[in-house]
Order: C-alpha cells, then structure tokens, then sequence
C-alpha cells in the first residue's frame, strides 16, 4: 500500500483532506512557523532594551517620560495587533503614558483597532488625499519635495512598525517606501511609483534621503508567518534593506528543482483571512514567475469577500488592465494553468484558465501525474529555480 500524507486545508469553510502518495509530492513548502505570543512579547521587550552591534543604542534610550510618541503602522491589520500591543504596553513601562501614544495608520487598520482595543491611545487614520493633513518637511538634493502627514512631524518621537512581505513592492521599491511615500499626499505616491518604473535606484535613494531628512532613528519590522508573526527585530534604516531581506530569504526563499514540471501554488487558505487585492497581485506575480518553468500549475485561491465583490463591480475593460489579471493572463498563455477558487467560472474563462470546481476535482489533477510541488502561502513565497 502507498504511503499517503494527509493534507488539510480549509475551503469555503470546510475542513478538506487531500490524500495524497508522497512520491506525488516529494517537494512542499510550508513557510515559516509563527511565534507563540509568549515568543512574540519577549522579541519585543528585547528588542526595546537591548542593544548590540547593528544597532548600537537601545530603543528605550530615545524614550523619556512625557515624551509625544506616534508609531505609523503598514501591514495586515491582525499580524499588526499582537506587536503593537506589545509595544505600546513597553512604552508605558518607561514612563510614556497612553494618551501621549498615537497610532498611524490606513482607515482599514484604524477601524480594526477601535473594534478590538480598549487601550486609551490615539488612533489616527491617513489619508493621503486630504492635503490638510499634511505637512512640508524639505526637499531633497534631486528637487523632491517631501510632505509627510503632520503627525510624523508634530511628535517627539516616530517609531515605525511594519509587517515586511516577502513578495510585496517594498522588496523593490524599498521597505522604507512603507513610510515615504507611503504616509505622504496622493501626488507624490503616484509619481514616485511612476519614477520607479524607469529608474529604480535614484527612487531608492531619494526615498533614503526623505526617511533621513525626517530623523527617523530605528524602524520595527516583522516578518509574518502564515497565521501570524515569524520574526521581529530593530532597524537601523540604513541598514535596512539588505539586513531584511537576509531574514526574508531564510524565512521564505523556496528553490524549485527543474525536474519538477507541475505545481500547486495555494494562497489565502491558511491565512487568518482571505486575501485582499495586494495580496492577491502578489500571488498572481508568482503564478506568472512560475508558469515559464512547468508544463503544469495548479493555482488554489481564496479571496475576501470585499475583493470578490470589486471585481465583480469592474467593467470587462477595467478588469484586463488589473494587475492580478494580467499576470494570471501570462501564466494561462504558457503552460496549462488549473484554478480552485471563489473567482466567477466566467472572469476563469476570460483568463483562460481551466476551472475546478472542487477539491476531489484537484486531488484528481494530482493523482493524474508524478512529481508535483505544493507550495503553501504563495503570495509572500519567493521562489528561485535550479
């Protein structure tokens, strides 16, 4: 009798196994495990007190007591909740009370946090299309002119926190990009998106330069798992690109050997919640990367409802120029292209993809050929090839 692995994932709300022969799947990547929140408090309190060769100052070292502190937060609103928790609970430890902390963050995030925390801070939401909120820091030595929002500048002290995917446009564009342009006006988001389109490097070093005009010290970043936090640690923020982008390797690099020819790229399953649309864009990167070097994929996608419901709001011109559908277009062209998902058969269809339309349908595929890679959390995978 073969050996068989059990494989579960969770579909439309069922708990689906997948037995599956080994020799069907001798290559799975899971992604990292995330840390217990035992784990998840003493990473932060370390990282808040303690200093070492890379950052040579504690962050505690910049805090004094009645001091105004705001901490601008980008990332998932869930895998944010945990450490920002911790380190506000840190803060007050060194004398810096709750209504002097102000959080940062998206209209998303903001709404979360006043649903799910009793902490007395002040939650402030950015939007970079309102110009009262911001304010003019300085240009920098190629003419750009940087605007922040004005909490960035009318505070003692900004700590940044972030939650750094993997595959997402801060890899190349710059994770300090999570702070400017990010939490700058409408104007200057776009036309530095649009700069880095044909000079990648000069936008890095004027993002570079904003961050160091604006005083910023350390930034937080983490590093999330598939259900939560993997990693977290203290950035200088000129060191911080290379420094993380070591740990995302470790955490998330995955090598695909050229003798396998089919694969089963899953996403939004395991997740705390469904993807939404960056997310989702990152995932279809991936399935384009991925089709130029099998004969076979297989994709399993789980979006949010609120996604769902904005693609199905999309004109058929407005949806062939998302970048989601252009990718998944890519990777339809090139090699025979499989998807289980909540996406209509009918957007499926447009793209050329060949519906399933359940997990025995799936387990079938599998069954059908040797020699397939399963890799878990697809949209914040970085794969490489033999």
């Amino acid at each position: 009798m073969a050996d068989l692995s059990s494989r579960k994932l969770k579909w439309r709300d069922q708990s689906l196994e997948f037995l599956i022969e080994n020799d069907r799947i001798p290559s799975r990547f899971a992604g990292p495990d995330p840390l217990s929140y035992s784990e998840l408090q003493g990473k932060v309190s370390n990282e808040i007190f303690s200093s070492g060769d890379k950052v040579p100052f504690a962050l505690r070292d910049l805090i004094i007591g009645g001091d105004r502190i705001v901490i601008p937060v980008n990332g998932g609103s869930k895998q944010l909740f945990a450490p920002l928790n911790e380190l506000i609970s840190n803060f007050e430890q060194s004398g810096v009370s709750e209504s002097d902390i102000t959080i940062l963050s998206t209209p998303e995030f903001k709404s979360y946090w006043d649903e799910n925390s009793d902490l007395k801070v002040n939650a402030v939401a950015h939007k970079p299309e309102d110009e009262q909120e911001r304010a003019y820091l300085a240009s920098t030595s190629d003419e750009t002119r940087i605007y922040l929002n004005r909490n960035l500048l009318d505070h003692d002290i900004v700590i940044p926190l972030m939650v750094t995917e993997p595959n997402c446009k801060g890899a190349s564009l710059g994770y300090l990009s999570q702070i400017w342009p990010f939490f700058s006006d409408s104007q200057s988001i776009s036309s530095i998106q649009t700069k880095h389109r044909k000079a990648r490097q000069s936008v890095r070093r004027t993002i570079r330069e904003a961050i160091w005009l604006s005083g910023l010290h350390l930034v937080i970043a983490a590093i999330p798992s598939a259900t939560g936090i993997a990693s977290i640690k203290i950035y200088q923020p000129e060191f911080m690109q290379h420094e993380l982008n070591q740990v995302i390797n470790q955490k998330w690099r995955f090598l695909l050997k050229n003798e396998i020819q089919q694969v089963i790229l899953l996403a939004g399953l395991n997740d705390e919640m469904p993807m939404e649309e960056a997310d989702f864009e990152q995932f279809a990167r991936t399935v384009a990367r991925v089709s130029r070097y099998t004969d076979k994929l297989a994709i399993v996608a789980e979006l949010s409802p609120r996604m769902i419901e904005k693609v199905e709001s999309l004109s058929p011109t407005e949806l062939k120029l998302q970048p989601w559908y252009q990718s998944l277009s890519i990777a339809a062209s090139r090699c025979k292209t499989y998807i289980l998902s909540n996406l209509s058969d009918e957007t499926s269809d447009d793209i050329e993809l060949i519906s399933l339309e359940s997990a025995i349908e799936l387990e079938r595929l599998v069954r059908s050929g040797p020699a397939w890679a399963m890799v878990e959390c697809a949209n914040r995978v970085r794969i490489v090839f033999d």
